[in-house]
């Protein structure tokens, strides 16, 4: 409902709130996997909602076409990060059974750096199996790639090279 309202009025990706509303969208899909909802579907409620708020929120009804397309644009590229990441879902398998409950920072962060997979949804997959995430292996992965970041932008690492070392 939230999705359908706020796409209605505000177009998605230029909303403030775009990513609160990614990150329900993503756990309402994850939901409808886990009940063997194996495609988009969040889409198909648009009409539904529509119908039932109509005279509270006619613009549901009124871009009903764009809102379902958005919201399917969403659930698809959402499938597509799930599918990145789902060696994690092994790699858990793999850690449960070297008897280890903590999954290191390094692959959270490589998970959500390489495929898109949200720290988030990493961090509730890992409660589920009744591990936990390494939050300060994460949090030094994250510092190392602003430092890189603030680094690049004064010039990179070739410019800094390249300064004359008497001047500081």
């Amino acid at each position: 409902r939230s999705l359908s309202f706020a796409i209605g009025m505000v177009l998605f990706r230029e909303m403030k709130g775009g990513y609160v509303l990614r990150r329900l969208l993503r756990r309402a899909s994850m939901h409808g996997q886990k009940l063997g909802i194996n495609e988009p579907f969040l889409y198909k409620l648009v009409p539904t909602v529509g119908k039932i708020m109509e005279s509270y929120y006619p613009e549901v009804l009124e871009k009903q076409d764009f809102i379902e397309k958005i919201v399917k644009s969403e659930e698809e590229s959402f499938a597509r990060t799930l599918h990145s990441g789902q060696h994690f879902a092994q790699s858990i398998v793999r850690t449960k059974k070297k008897g280890q409950s903590i999954i290191s920072g390094t692959d959270v962060f490589k998970l959500y750096d390489t495929y898109g997979f949200p720290v988030e949804l990493t961090e509730e997959i890992a409660e589920e199996a009744g591990m936990t995430v390494d939050r300060e292996g994460l949090k030094q992965h994250e510092e190392q790639q602003e430092r890189a970041r603030a680094s690049a932008v004064k010039g990179g690492s070739m410019g800094m090279q390249n300064e004359n070392p008497s001047k500081h």
